[in-house]
């Protein structure tokens, strides 16, 4: 689009729409990623594997506030 020069906002509008789209997939695989640890730790965790994952989803969610 840009060696096409395009025009600024419909760049603009396609670069918000790509965020959005990586946003949603981050969303995703992060929703993925807690369940896994939930039933990880729910099967065959120790009180300490627990707080461990506890401690590694908090700072997930830390990062994409």
């Amino acid at each position: 689009m840009i060696e096409e020069q395009r025009y600024c906002v419909d760049i603009l509008s396609q670069l918000r729409a790509v965020r959005n789209a990586v946003k949603t997939i981050e969303l995703g695989v992060l929703e993925r990623h807690v369940l896994n640890c939930l039933n990880e730790v729910a099967c065959h965790g120790s009180q300490e594997s627990r707080q461990e994952k506890m401690d590694e989803i908090m700072g997930l969610l830390k990062k994409y506030d």
